[in-house]
């Protein structure tokens, strides 16, 4: 809370520790029927709220901030993983590259290619046999793979 409130005061974003208190907030509400749980749920509900997030003040920053803190007791501890470091941080070179984040090996896109490939291609006896689940000799399928696979990496 207090990282969302610093940022409020210096006009920066803290869309990640609102995230974090969105789910401690979500968390909190699965123990509801604790007493001191159940009596701050309107203020839990609120917190997990994106709308609420666009037009919060510091004041009530700090009115949700003193309300949950003495809630945060109620939650799984087993959940929570405690990490010891002891090491330092050393940059040896910075790489600027220009590809992207995300490089996957898409495999929903491969099925794709399959099975419009097999759709495409009813009409030949050996794919026919394939797609509705028939027994095909061991040089067929060989033959059936390789043309596939030959096709699709196109």
């Amino acid at each position: 809370m207090l990282e969302i409130q610093v940022g409020q005061l210096i006009s920066k974003p803290s869309r990640i520790h609102i995230s974090q208190v969105m789910k401690t907030a979500q968390a909190l509400a699965s123990v509801g029927n604790i007493p001191q749980v159940f009596a701050q749920a309107e203020i839990i509900r609120k917190v997990q709220e994106p709308e609420f997030w666009e037009e919060v003040s510091l004041s009530e920053l700090e009115k949700i901030r003193l309300s949950l803190r003495d809630l945060l007791q109620f939650l799984d501890k087993t959940s929570r993983k405690v990490y010891y470091v002891n090491f330092e941080d050393r940059i040896l070179s910075t790489v600027y590259e220009t590809t992207p984040y995300l490089q996957v090996n898409d495999l929903r896109s491969y099925n794709e290619k399959v099975e419009h490939y097999l759709k495409a291609h009813l009409d030949e006896e050996a794919i026919s046999k394939l797609y509705h689940n028939k027994k095909l000799t061991p040089t067929r399928f060989i033959s059936i793979r390789n043309s596939i696979m030959g096709k699709i990496r196109k």
